[in-house]
């Protein structure tokens, strides 16, 4: 009877312990404290802040990652919605993503809260940032150098000191066997064609210690000069309009009338526009640097010639080529001088000195732009001639660029050997290059002794991830 009275106590005490604890208003349910999300969106999103954006989550890694929003999204104020565990909420309303200058991305924590529990995740948003410039990675060469053991004929040798490209031709100013400059097809060179010149007509084309020395094409048309011979020779710039035109002469001078000594016509320059508006320029050798500018008028008036005095002498191949974009700046320079930023008149902006590694060899400089980049392009000589390319677009002026360049914070973006073997008494090194729209940028190296290449370089096209 004992017995069975103290089995009835103890179902009596077991049953008022769990009744109090059912009752128990103040027991914490930590049972059903779960912290977990389940799905989660940006509702702000976008330039007109009302795009829904679905994210992913990773419960293992506790990550949360977004496609790629719009760069003008309010990354200020993100607003997210979410399902997760019953009664948990996310600790704010809205969360702060703003990227920092020079990057395109942003992690930060953002925790759900459920009664004393919380969990925190590592939230992501990228910027949908566009990719501009070239894709020197995927570069296809049209190759006619040493690199390939398949030189062109006219740049084995060292005679032929002049060689351009444009948009249809490549221009070669060729003194091998006789004056016989001509053009080549760029449409047969991508076909690997290089036997299918376009002889130009040389009629009276005669005088100087060469004939034919120095060329530029520009727009279609074709600029040849002679070099002459000091103290009176006569120095002749001729014109054709087309690959089959005869030639014309479009302006000539003595040295004595030029007021100057030494020779003009190793190099020519010609920087116009396309409505044959601009200026050519002709350096003199040897030094002290003398450049004489012509002033050209609808691609064939030639007018107010000028002597500039430079400080710096660029070597027998001097050139002047105009920024690319910038109807005030050019860029002077040669394989024995320093790149310098000037005006059309010769003021001086920037001087990158020949003691930074980057230019020590740079001749025929230009500064291009292509899909919203800004390159500096040069050919390398002497050596094997080397077609290098450095990134300009830091740098809120061309000038504010260079100097980067000069303290050595940029390193060549890219180069290209042409495999040759470039003297430093004949280091003629050319550049061309042509933009087809923001889609292809076509550069182009020569050198005597190295022969040439056309590089053909795609604009960048962005990965998804």
């Amino acid at each position: 009877m004992n017995n069975f009275i103290k089995y009835i106590g103890l179902l009596i005490v077991s049953s008022c312990l769990i009744v109090s604890c059912d009752s128990d208003p103040d027991y914490p349910d930590t049972t059903a404290d779960e912290t977990v999300i389940h799905k989660i969106k940006i509702v702000n999103g976008g330039l007109s802040g009302t795009e829904i954006i679905e994210g992913t989550v990773n419960e293992n890694s506790k990550e949360i990652s977004f496609p790629e929003v719009h760069m003008e999204s309010d990354l200020s104020h993100v607003k997210f919605e979410i399902e997760a565990s019953d009664r948990a909420r996310l600790d704010s309303t809205e969360y702060n993503f703003v990227v920092v200058e020079g990057t395109t991305q942003r992690k930060r924590t953002i925790k759900l809260i459920n009664g004393t529990r919380y969990r925190e995740y590592f939230a992501t948003i990228r910027l949908d940032v566009p990719v501009w410039g070239a894709d020197f990675t995927k570069y296809v060469a049209y190759d006619f150098s040493g690199a390939t053991k398949n030189i062109y004929p006219d740049l084995a040798g060292t005679n032929t000191r002049a060689a351009h490209m444009d948009k249809d031709y490549v221009l070669m100013v060729s003194r091998e066997g006789g004056n016989r400059p001509h053009l080549l097809r760029v449409s047969d060179l991508k076909q690997g064609k290089k036997d299918n010149p376009i002889m130009l007509k040389t009629t009276d084309i005669a005088g100087g210690t060469f004939a034919v020395s120095g060329g530029r094409l520009s727009h279609g048309h074709v600029y040849i000069c002679n070099m002459s011979t000091p103290p009176a020779g006569e120095v002749k710039i001729y014109y054709w309009d087309t690959p089959t035109s005869e030639p014309q002469v479009l302006y000539k001078f003595t040295n004595q009338a030029a007021g100057t000594s030494g020779r003009y016509g190793d190099y020519l320059s010609v920087n116009l526009d396309a409505n044959g508006n601009g200026y050519i320029y002709m350096g003199n050798n040897p030094s002290p640097a003398a450049i004489l500018r012509l002033k050209v008028t609808g691609f064939t008036t030639v007018s107010d010639p000028i002597v500039i005095s430079m400080s710096t002498f660029g070597g027998l191949w001097q050139s002047w080529n105009q920024v690319d974009g910038s109807a005030e700046e050019y860029v002077y320079t040669g394989h024995q001088g320093p790149i310098v930023l000037t005006d059309a008149n010769g003021g001086v902006i920037h001087t990158v000195p020949t003691t930074t590694l980057a230019v020590a060899k740079g001749s025929d400089a230009f500064i291009i732009n292509f899909n919203k980049e800004r390159y500096l392009v040069v050919n390398e000589v002497p050596g094997t001639g080397t077609i290098t390319v450095y990134d300009l677009t830091l740098g809120a002026t061309t000038a504010a660029a260079l100097k980067k360049l000069e303290e050595g914070a940029l390193s060549p973006l890219f180069s290209y050997s042409l495999g040759g073997a470039v003297a430093a008494g004949t280091a003629a090194g050319s550049i061309g290059w042509y933009a087809d729209g923001n889609d292809k940028l076509y550069l182009f190296g020569a050198a005597p002794g190295a022969g040439f290449a056309i590089l053909e370089i795609p604009k960048k096209v962005k990965v998804s991830k």
